[in-house]
């Protein structure tokens, strides 16, 4: 049960703990004696700290509460020895939140336990892990918000933190989607099927949203309609998944930093570290490192507000290359006074490549990497066929550096070319040359 249980918890805190529990560890053991004087703690991150401290809560509470209401239950640990006891009611702790496996009979725990094992079931994991659920700084979120409204406080505070309200609207969303969709499904199967108790209906509706796959046996003795609504349930409750995915093919180290949780989600598979937080706070940009990267992307080209706070900060914070994207040409002025060091606007950079390739239907790809040259990527024209390259002199005819080419198209770019290299039919050639060339570039067109 301790190795089951171990495991069910590292796949339910997310992979972005795991490399920051690392790194802080590698930090610790190599850093010297002055350095160390920061304990393990004080270098992790901000959201490991939370969820590492919501784990054990909902862990040694879900616990204590499973013993307190099947202590004298004979049917399930009532009967067992104090050691196997809490063994049991920490292993139904653990795996009600995510795992599905069960050491008790469900239809014997008593009522107030089955609604106990619904509420972790609907908090279920943390983000960025293998874990159903709404997550648990999502009702982490909920909850201090909740408590700012009651005692009418200007801001959401958490442990030094404010949190933006625009993460609780987002936070406070998600909860009141995955009730209504709960209480929905609950109505529709006390309609189609009247006869079940209504407990073991509200157990099998969240464990099939929530994706947690335990049942009170009540599935298999459902109507066909009552099947179907719980296995749509189950489809409702996986939730799937471009920067970060191209760079994590090159063995990029990638920090990921959203306010939305699922966006950190959907990348969880290519990044290093995925850090649910506002970009626009310098002391959030502190403390998950970002003076350490080498670039930073800030995507948020929607809100100016955003992109301009999260640039003017992360050049404060010493980051040597900041990419931002923007929308027009006075956001791109602002963000280049701010201390952006290049600037995208992935509009109009897909329209002209887009123009580019209708006009030369040779070219496979062009990028800008100024206003002066591009790099192109492109089919050679027959007359280039069978020759070699001192044979063709592109760069007095055509004013173009050849620095690689390709076997096929998103085949690896080779670079090691000759004087004697012959060019063949189906290679991607690839190029540097004058932008302005570019336009007029006949050879593009030729078949």
């Amino acid at each position: 049960m301790f190795v089951i249980s171990a495991l069910i918890i590292l796949g339910g805190i997310g992979f972005a703990v795991w490399f920051d529990v690392k790194n802080s560890i590698l930090l610790h053991q190599f850093s010297n004696s002055k350095q160390k004087r920061k304990t393990f703690y004080q270098r992790l991150h901000y959201h490991t700290k939370v969820v590492l401290l919501l784990t054990v809560i909902l862990l040694v509470g879900g616990t204590l509460l499973t013993l307190m209401t099947e202590w004298n239950n004979s049917n399930t640990i009532g009967q067992l020895p104090i050691f196997e006891k809490v063994l049991v009611s920490f292993f139904q702790t653990v795996t009600m939140r995510t795992a599905g496996f069960a050491s008790i009979d469900y239809t014997k725990a008593n009522p107030s336990t089955l609604l106990l094992y619904c509420i972790q079931m609907f908090i279920g994991g943390s983000p960025g892990g293998t874990a159903g659920g709404v997550k648990t700084t999502t009702v982490l979120v909920v909850l201090l918000f909740i408590r700012s409204e009651i005692y009418e406080k200007k801001s959401i505070n958490f442990r030094h933190h404010t949190i933006s309200y625009e993460m609780a609207r987002k936070s406070l969303m998600i909860f009141i989607i995955f009730t209504v969709l709960i209480l929905s499904s609950l109505f529709l199967l006390s309609i189609t099927d009247p006869q079940a108790p209504l407990l073991y209906t509200l157990f099998e509706t969240i464990s099939a949203i929530c994706t947690v796959g335990v049942t009170a046996n009540l599935t298999p003795t459902l109507s066909i309609l009552g099947q179907i609504i719980i296995m749509i349930l189950m489809f409702l409750g996986v939730f799937g998944t471009t920067i970060a995915k191209q760079l994590s093919q090159y063995d990029c180290d990638i920090i990921a930093v959203d306010s939305q949780e699922e966006n950190v989600n959907r990348l969880e598979a290519c990044i290093t570290k995925g850090v649910i937080a506002d970009i626009t706070d310098i002391h959030v940009l502190e403390e998950i490192g970002i003076s350490d990267c080498d670039v930073v992307v800030i995507a948020t080209g929607s809100n100016l507000e955003a992109s301009i706070l999260a640039v003017m900060h992360c050049h404060k914070l010493g980051v040597p290359k900041i990419v931002a994207k923007a929308k027009s040409n006075t956001s791109t002025e602002i963000l280049m006074k701010m201390g952006a060091t290049r600037i995208i606007n992935p509009e109009k950079e897909t329209g002209i490549r887009v123009a580019k390739n209708i006009l030369h239907h040779k070219l496979a790809d062009v990028i800008s990497l100024d206003e002066n040259i591009s790099l192109v990527e492109f089919y050679p024209p027959s007359s280039w066929v069978g020759r070699s390259l001192k044979d063709l002199h592109l760069r007095q005819q055509y004013d173009l550096n050849l620095i690689g080419y390709r076997q096929e198209e998103n085949a690896p770019l080779k670079t090691q070319l000759s004087a004697d290299f012959e060019i063949q039919e189906n290679v991607i050639l690839v190029a540097i040359m004058d932008s302005k060339r570019l336009e007029n570039a006949d050879f593009l067109n030729e078949d």
